[in-house]
């Protein structure tokens, strides 16, 4: 099998190919990810003010589950049946005494600096998990650990 050109697959959407396992997802796969912190930190910011901050042992604290789920990237492959482990964000924002969108949109930035925006009632999607795991392994710089 050519691991550089993944095959096609039944069951994937039109123009995916399955590959056997999870590669590094960037648009500069060419350029090192960010050192993951010793302590990685997720803040919750609205309007420049700090609302909540949560380490690792908190989300452990709120109750980690598992999400299986297929990704299928938008550079054409696709990986099935992986299974995250984290904390549903739904659950996260409230934790910190956000239950209501005090906005529409959620700007979200990882440690690489890049951004995403998403509508509210899709961030706060059943599905929706910040993960810790991947296939029972810890995420790390590879995965936006």
């Amino acid at each position: 099998m050519n691991i550089y050109w993944p095959r096609r697959a039944a069951g994937l959407p039109p123009g995916q190919r399955l590959m056997s396992t999870m590669p590094r997802f960037s648009d500069r796969p060419h350029i090192p990810p960010p050192a993951m912190p010793d302590e990685p930190l997720i803040e919750v910011l609205h309007g420049g003010k700090q609302l909540g901050a949560l380490k690792r042992p908190d989300l452990e604290a709120l109750g980690l589950s598992e999400h299986q789920a297929d990704f299928h990237c938008v550079t054409t492959w696709s990986v099935t049946r992986l299974i995250w482990t984290g904390v549903p964000l739904r659950q996260i924002l409230a934790s910190i005494g956000i239950s209501n969108p005090p906005e529409q949109f959620l700007l979200v930035r990882g440690a690489d600096r890049r951004r995403a925006t998403f509508l509210w009632q899709d961030a706060v999607a059943d599905d929706v998990l910040i993960a810790t795991e991947l296939n029972g392994q810890a995420l790390g710089d590879r995965h936006g650990g």
